[in-house]
């Protein structure tokens, strides 16, 4: 009947003013295999815990000396890997979804069998006994779908950014238990705590992320379609964006991690995007356009999020513009023809080529209808062609009048020009796909975001171009 741990009974820390419920609560305890330490008062469980090791917390809400709340509050700022279970003989917490709010792991309403509480411990899941999130493809499963969580990639959290809201650990498909509440700093230490137990990411409820970015986006109708999410259209992307991105886009020679970051940045990105049933039609034109449309468009989003890493872009507003504009950087070219997009360029005919040309300008006229779309995502997408001689297009913009995230998305678009598969190129080496643009007019490019896509594939440029990115004096 015991529930050990490593061959080790669990200890557990019972907090509650009324000493008799304390003694039977642990006297109940006992038999199935748990070494329980008591606690009068949240102040007395505060200084044992500061002595003590235990596994879990099971306090009571209401107690002489104040709510038990703030107590949950102290163990999760110094103890996040600790479950805590609340007890309540009140009404304070209206149900488990409440609890979990305040940041347990559990609630049980007095009176209780001993039996409930031991089956809360042993299903409550601590950081130590957690499951990490799969990170090899986007969802498994229709179940896997979550729409009330967004998750972010655990290295993006450092001490210079300051989070003001919830966060969350996800500990099943289920459940998430919340281990910062609005405004608290969580410190590099608890990140490092979380990191050794092999946690991956962090979330915060979809309602926040998208404050959190900046692209608080209020979806409105592109297509007159019903506003009810198509789960299974929903799925179906992303199922064959985790495809797309293994078999096409992922090069040889990059960085892993790196890939892996920008791979969760899209994720999270796309996540958030196909919550609106028109968004997620204009995805899904962009996905059965042709074949390698929708292929370039994820190459184009994901090399661009590794270009801003490189450049210490570590805003992660900054960072998942730059996803969304490279995702959507050639959504005007759903109004090409395919057989046109299917020719190579140098067989278009001169009303082809206009067309051509006309893309970014048609793909900022889609996107303006989202209201609230950031500015700077429409100039990525409006800028993508535009280059630093002035000699792009549609404008022929000279390069301090192009947008800095539409300069670095360029560099991302040429290269999966080259790199991935379309009617212009086979489909390059990463290597071979830098020579050629070397071999175009490299001036074209800004230079410090072409040499942070170098650096991605470890490609040593020409001692004159290195002198383009050198700091002057």
């Amino acid at each position: 009947m015991s529930d050990e741990t490593n061959g080790k009974a669990r200890k557990v820390l019972v907090v509650d003013d009324d000493e008799p419920f304390r003694t039977t609560l642990k006297d109940s305890l006992i038999p199935f295999g748990y070494e329980v330490l008591l606690a009068q008062s949240g102040e007395a469980a505060e200084e044992m815990l500061a002595k003590e090791r235990v596994d879990a917390v099971v306090t009571d809400i209401r107690m002489a000396d104040g709510n038990g709340l703030e107590l949950v509050t102290q163990v999760r700022r110094k103890f996040p890997n600790m479950t805590v279970i609340l007890m309540t003989g009140f009404a304070e917490v209206k149900g488990e979804e409440e609890a979990f709010n305040l940041g347990a792991d559990g609630f049980l309403e007095k009176p209780f069998k001993a039996e409930a509480l031991v089956e809360l411990l042993k299903n409550s899941t601590s950081m130590d006994d957690l499951e990490v999130v799969d990170t090899k493809g986007f969802y498994p499963d229709s179940e896997g779908l979550d729409d009330d969580y967004a998750k972010l990639n655990i290295d993006d959290f450092d001490g210079d950014i300051k989070i003001k809201y919830d966060v969350y650990v996800r500990l099943s498909k289920e459940k998430y238990i919340k281990i910062s509440h609005d405004g608290e700093d969580i410190t590099t230490e608890r990140l490092e705590s979380y990191k050794k137990k092999g946690i991956a990411f962090l979330y915060l409820r979809k309602t926040d992320f998208k404050k959190y970015m900046g692209m608080n986006i209020s979806m409105a109708p592109l297509v007159k379609t019903s506003k009810m999410i198509d789960k299974e259209k929903k799925i179906s992307i992303f199922e064959h964006t985790a495809e797309v991105i293994l078999a096409d886009v992922y090069l040889h020679g990059v960085n892993p991690e790196s890939f892996e970051h920008a791979r969760t940045v899209v994720e999270s990105m796309t996540e958030l995007i196909t919550d609106d049933s028109d968004t997620l039609n204009l995805l899904a034109l962009l996905n059965g356009h042709t074949d390698f449309l929708y292929a370039h468009c994820l190459g184009v989003s994901i090399y661009a999020v590794m270009i801003a890493k490189a450049m210490h872009w570590f805003t992660p507003a900054n960072i998942y513009k730059v996803s969304m504009g490279g995702l959507f950087h050639d959504v005007g070219k759903k109004d090409i023809p395919r057989e046109v997009l299917a020719k190579p360029k140098v067989e278009y005919s001169p009303e082809e080529l206009k067309m051509y040309e006309n893309h970014p300008v048609r793909g900022v006229e889609i996107l303006r209808q989202i209201p609230n779309i950031p500015n700077d995502i429409l100039h990525i997408v409006g800028q993508h062609h535009e280059n630093c001689l002035g000699q792009g297009f549609p404008v022929g913009l000279s390069k301090n009048r192009i947008h800095p995230m539409a300069r670095l998305v360029s560099i991302a678009n040429e290269f999966c020009n080259f790199a991935i598969k379309n009617p212009n190129s086979p489909g390059m080496n990463p290597t071979e796909a830098i020579k050629q643009m070397f071999l175009q007019n490299v001036d074209r490019f800004d230079p410090p975001f072409f040499m942070a896509l170098m650096k991605l594939f470890k490609y040593d440029p020409p001692e004159s171009f290195k002198k383009l990115v050198k700091p002057k004096g």
